[in-house]
């Protein structure tokens, strides 16, 4: 493959600044995907949604314990291989900074010292394998896949300044996955080149990625000019713009489940100035001005549910009639005045949108909105993912003590049904507290020119750039 086969323009988020780009601090979908294109984690979900082993050649479950064998020859760059150092301070420095979005790794181990040199959890054996040791032999089948997060991607020890306190990543040449950064530009575009020998590249893999950023309506308009290749799945576009530039002839689509779900955040402002009455009211008007007006553009299905597709958190019929109860019996709250935004709407659809409800306004300059319309993907492979990851944007109204104190309660729930019923009551105390309300879902989709192809995740929404192919 000469580098002309092997270049690929990829669009992405204009507003990214990726040498902030850490699994350990992971803010939105782009940020994520590109983890999972850089480095990689000790297992990883297969195309099917399968749990296999990445990083790690195999483990062996003892008791509380999971000891880990790390593969060899795993290039991190300058001609240096991955070994269980490497694993081991990544891990360490994902507990010392416990701050990553999807499950903290502190909160899963047997403790008690997390401050000192050693973390009490996890240790290199003799025989040189990983041991992870958690609170509970329970937690095992529900900490496996939370390993094949991003968060829990793996940095090599190099890649890090561990003199300083707050163990930032200083190099993106180095890393454990099948792709490097070997450039980074002040506007947000980056050059990614494809790690020969790496377990995840293959010689279909783009060899050279350009990291084009685009965002809004522009975006639409470069794929058209050539400017960018390819529309990953996290791009924020609108699903009927999207299908009117698939061309059979001439691109490659892919789509996912219906898990990109739209809705009403709250922020903090919002959170205090308005009781969860208030906070329904304001949701629900929103939800049906949305779907009258951008129902169609938006390609969405009406949804009350947050975790409504994949999982085992939806609602039982019971507990949907009265969550409609509660939008049937709603108070009139039409003198409240707020604050809405978006970044989901482009500007003249938030602004027609709010002409047309009583007491909405956009933000004005240095004003703090009330509510966002946000989407997020709601499709994670297993439940502590996507409960952890609705805990750290403070949907649930937890403290993260809280929070956890429920958490190790629910995986010590050995019968399944009642352990469905417990997700359904914290699913049901988030909508019922108005902090998020859900409008509708759709597909995420990625649309790729021709020769290229994106073979990726139907269950989440994912674009790593090691899953695009030349056909």
């Amino acid at each position: 493959m000469d580098d002309n086969n092997g270049h690929l323009k990829v669009a992405g988020w204009a507003f990214q600044d990726l040498t902030k780009l850490d699994p350990a601090n992971i803010e939105d979908a782009q940020q994520s995907n590109l983890v999972r294109s850089i480095y990689s984690s000790l297992l990883y979900f297969d195309k099917a949604g399968d749990l296999q082993a990445s990083l790690a050649e195999s483990y062996q479950i003892i008791e509380n314990k999971i000891y880990f064998k790390i593969k060899k020859n795993v290039p991190i760059g300058n001609g240096e291989f991955l070994d269980e150092t490497d694993v081991y301070d990544s891990l360490k420095r994902l507990v010392i900074l416990n701050k990553n979005t999807h499950g903290k790794l502190i909160n899963f181990l047997e403790g008690p010292d997390y401050t000192s040199n050693d973390i009490a959890g996890i240790k290199i054996s003799e025989d040189k394998r990983v041991i992870i040791s958690l609170k509970s032999k329970n937690i095992i089948k529900y900490f496996l896949p939370l390993l094949a997060n991003p968060d829990f991607a793996i940095i090599p020890h190099k890649a890090v300044n561990f003199s300083d306190p707050n163990l930032p990543i200083v190099r993106f040449d180095l890393t454990s996955g099948p792709y490097f950064i070997s450039s980074i530009s002040s506007d947000g575009s980056a050059k990614f080149e494809i790690k020969e020998g790496h377990f995840l590249s293959e010689k279909s893999n783009p060899k050279i990625i350009d990291y084009v950023p685009v965002r809004g309506r522009s975006l639409i308009e470069a794929y058209r000019k050539g400017v960018v290749d390819l529309i990953p799945t996290y791009h924020v576009y609108h699903t009927k713009e999207i299908l009117s530039l698939f061309d059979k002839n001439h691109d490659n689509l892919h789509q996912t489940l219906p898990i990109n779900l739209i809705y009403s955040e709250f922020t903090t402002t919002g959170r205090e100035r308005f009781d969860s009455k208030q906070r329904l009211y304001i949701g629900n008007l929103l939800r049906e001005k949305v779907l009258e007006q951008l129902r169609d553009q938006l390609g969405l299905s009406p949804t009350r549910e947050f975790f409504g597709v994949v999982g085992e958190s939806s609602l039982g019929d019971t507990q949907k009639k009265i969550l409609a109860q509660s939008f049937i019996n709603m108070s009139d709250y039409s003198h409240i005045k707020f604050a809405v935004d978006s970044q989901v709407l482009y500007p003249f659809q938030l602004e027609a949108l709010v002409k047309d409800l009583p007491g909405a306004h956009i933000p004005k300059e240095n004003e703090e909105p009330d509510v966002l319309i946000s989407f997020t993907d709601s499709g994670f492979f297993e439940n502590l993912s996507l409960l952890s990851y609705t805990q750290a944007k403070g949907l649930f109204g937890f403290s993260d003590q809280e929070f956890y104190s429920w958490l190790d309660g629910l995986v010590n729930i050995v019968d399944d049904k009642l352990r469905f019923q417990e997700l359904q009551k914290i699913h049901m105390k988030l909508l019922q507290e108005g902090i998020a309300v859900p409008i509708g879902v759709s597909s995420f989709y990625a649309l790729a020119r021709k020769p290229w192809s994106a073979d990726l995740y139907n269950m989440f929404a994912g674009t790593p750039l090691w899953m695009i192919h030349k056909e």
